[in-house]
């Protein structure tokens, strides 16, 4: 499923940057598969991050493992993917109508959101690193805001950051979110502190 066009400069060229929702985990398989892009998305969250996910096959089947082992149903494990796209455009002489399909030419930037027992938790926001992609995580940010708004009534957003990263705790309470004080106690790497964004 593709949603929303913003238009972004990147390397100082214009670009359309798009979301694709991923309603579950299997829908995020489907749509890696049929595009070649399972190195792509390994190699997005490899390098950002290199402790917490080890890749012994897939993004998604390390997904699938975190899942079981913390009891999510996959099917409450959604994934935006910030791409930049490539359009393929077909024409139908018989019926003189054009229709244009959607490809993916780079995936540079990704957010999930985990529902579970109706609350929603945002993790593994990421973009690929470089000047010239700043922004793209802001947007993701935003559009996943936007989107629980739009599925549920909840309205307490979390999410966890690393207790010592006081940088990027600043930058989220610059976004709206505040520091709860509370530790994470199912992060699986360091001490990490909750922060909730209130709808």
């Amino acid at each position: 499923m593709i949603h929303n066009d913003i238009h972004t400069k990147i390397n100082k060229k214009s670009h359309i940057l798009k979301f694709i929702v991923c309603k579950s985990l299997i829908d995020l398989d489907n749509i890696l598969n049929s595009q070649n892009l399972i190195q792509q998305l390994n190699n997005l969250l490899q390098n950002s991050f290199p402790l917490q996910l080890p890749m012994s096959s897939s993004f998604v089947e390390n997904m699938k493992l975190m899942v079981k082992k913390k009891h999510i149903d996959p099917n409450n494990v959604i994934t935006i993917l910030a791409i930049i796209p490539t359009h393929t455009t077909h024409t139908t002489h018989t019926t003189r109508t054009t229709h244009s399909t959607l490809s993916v030419k780079s995936i540079v930037g990704c957010v999930q959101i985990v529902i579970q027992s109706n609350t929603y938790t945002i993790i593994n926001l990421c973009r690929i690193k470089g000047d010239r992609f700043r922004g793209i995580g802001k947007y993701l940010l935003k559009y996943s805001i936007n989107h629980i708004r739009k599925i549920s009534n909840v309205k307490i957003i979390y999410l966890s950051v690393s207790a010592n990263n006081t940088k990027l705790q600043e930058y989220y309470q610059k976004l709206g979110w505040v520091k709860t004080h509370e530790y994470d106690f199912s992060s699986d790497t360091e001490p990490a502190f909750k922060m909730m964004y209130i709808l």
